[in-house]
């Protein structure tokens, strides 16, 4: 990878660090390694080991590890057997130490390729130092909408050398909503949102969640963004208790979580249903905060019980999970199945590459890439904006176990329609390419809601077989208005389809946990693939 890059011009590798002036290595010795029998790779990983969000990186020893272990053999490329070397840094938590740390791992380590994970306070910085040096970049663990915009990112032109997997902000809104909306309280809701860079995305009045919630008949009552690591919420509960708030939804670091739970305790503030993104997604401090945990609510990234596996080892979800497990005496956290992910891009974009020794073939690696990982499709060609490919998304809520307080799946109907769309856009190319398709933000999302709307209904008549349900104007319409959005009719019903398997198969791998008989499943699968028939022959 080094040879294109040392012959571009040497100024743009003097770079501040510490005050002082650093050059990059002298060139004989990127020259030497690149001919050397066995030609080794360095690949950078930056996360916040220590600090506030610690929680992110705590599966990152044991991912490291055995990655490591994996890549002990080499990585092939065209003929050739590669070294590789992963060199781990960790950012504190701290942006300017995350933009440090990636610069030394740029200069001083050489890094062909470097990663990065855990929100916007690392994934940015790190891609920041990346896009100015010129070296690949790959992160997750962030909405991509506080990693792109965060960075000033034009959806017209993206960026050259950095590439981003993750869910999305208006997956929030869909998973949190559709939690709130069978929960039966009122929609009077309490925001919480810091002064940072996730902070500022998801409080944004026109990109982040005020302006959908309200479009959606929502009150988010936010009076202001509060400063990180505050020891004092009292106008906020106030303001919360003066409005009514049944609701409280943010995204916060643990800290700053525990701190408000505690003062709304100890103030008579008792929402209904909180929803919080970041500080809940973790067990170990969930479990700390005893029964006051059970009962919250989030978002759900990954879990061992995802129906995907590892590109790179064949590993499913619930055996790396259990490994974790056992090999760490830890509850597996979220972030695994990314961390996991993010070496099996890397891995793949290692073996496709058409030249390691230049740049652009590695960009060009990246940019094609077509992976079915722990995580599931990363595919950078069908993203909402360039240098993004979108993850699914499901809501979750800790609930008393066996063994403390455990992560449940609520609902993953979004999941379902998400990833549906998606897999007919991988069938259908001209869907993003085409004026008259899906290329829009405004047509997938129509998509979305359609998509959910439908499991909905087809729950309901499994469950009541009403078949007026069938005459509802949501359904009566549905043909008219893919018509009126230019949104192929063949398209839309690809998607039902697709939505139907999933559905399937999801109940297949539900009925095989359970103990007693099941020889119901057949009628019951007759009668899915009947009940949605019916509702994709509205669009023919």
């Amino acid at each position: 990878m080094k040879l294109n890059k040392l012959r571009k011009d040497f100024s743009r590798r003097k770079v501040l660090i510490g005050g002082g002036a650093a050059l990059a290595a002298p060139a004989i010795l990127s020259i030497t390694r690149a001919y050397a029998a066995n030609p080794k790779l360095k690949v950078g990983f930056v996360s916040p080991k220590t600090g506030p969000l610690g929680g992110f990186a705590e599966a990152d020893d044991y991912v490291v590890s055995a990655i490591q272990n994996v890549f002990s053999a080499g990585l092939s490329n065209n003929g050739k057997t590669y070294e590789v070397e992963i060199i781990s840094k960790d950012s504190q938590s701290n942006p300017n130490r995350a933009a440090e740390v990636a610069s030394d791992l740029i200069l001083r380590d050489e890094v062909d390729i470097i990663l990065a994970q855990a929100t916007p306070d690392t994934t940015n910085p790190v891609a920041d130092q990346a896009e100015i040096n010129e070296v690949p970049c790959i992160t997750t663990n962030c909405p991509w909408q506080p990693y792109f915009f965060g960075r000033n990112g034009n959806p017209a032109e993206g960026f050259d050398y950095t590439y981003h997997f993750f869910w999305g902000l208006e997956d929030i809104i869909a998973v949190f909503t559709d939690l709130w909306g069978s929960s039966g309280v009122t929609k009077n809701v309490a925001g919480l949102f810091p002064n940072d860079a996730d902070g500022n995305a998801w409080g944004h009045p026109e990109l982040g969640l005020p302006k959908p919630l309200s479009e959606m008949g929502y009150n988010l009552v936010h009076p202001d963004h509060y400063q990180p690591l505050s020891d004092d919420f009292s106008a906020q509960i106030n303001a919360y208790k003066e409005a009514g708030c049944e609701i409280v939804t943010g995204v916060m670091i643990p800290p700053d979580f525990g701190t408000f739970w505690s003062q709304a305790a100890q103030q008579g503030f008792n929402p209904k249903v909180v929803t919080i993104g970041k500080a809940l997604l973790f067990p170990s401090f969930v479990n700390s905060l005893g029964d006051r945990g059970n009962g919250l609510t989030s978002e759900i990234w990954w879990t061992p019980d995802h129906p995907f596996s590892s590109s790179l080892t064949g590993t499913k979800a619930k055996e790396l999970g259990n490994d974790y497990v056992s090999s760490t005496g830890r509850k597996w956290n979220q972030g695994l199945g990314f961390q996991h992910a993010l070496f099996e891009v890397t891995a793949d974009v290692i073996k496709r590459c058409s030249d390691l020794d230049d740049v652009s073939a590695v960009m060009a690696s990246i940019s094609s890439t077509n992976l079915s990982t722990m995580v599931g499709q990363v595919n950078w060609s069908n993203g909402p904006v360039k240098n993004v490919s979108k993850t699914p998304l499901v809501s979750g809520q800790w609930q008393k176990g066996s063994d403390g307080l455990e992560l449940k799946i609520t609902n993953n109907s979004h999941a379902i329609a998400a990833d549906a769309v998606t897999a007919m856009i991988c069938e259908n190319q001209d869907s993003v390419n085409s004026t008259i398709s899906l290329n829009t933000t405004n047509k997938m999302s129509v998509c979305l809601r359609d998509g959910e709307i439908i499991l909905r209904i087809v729950s309901y008549l499994l469950i009541s077989d009403d078949e007026s349900v069938l005459s509802k104007n949501c359904l009566k319409d549905l043909k008219n208005t893919y018509l009126a959005l230019g949104v192929p009719l063949k398209n839309a019903i690809r998607v039902f389809e697709l939505m139907r398997d999933s559905t399937i198969s999801d109940l297949k791998s539900t009925v095989k946990t359970i103990k007693g008989d099941k020889e119901f499943l057949p009628d019951l699968i007759s009668n899915i693939e009947f009940q949605f028939g019916r509702i994709i022959n509205l669009l023919r």
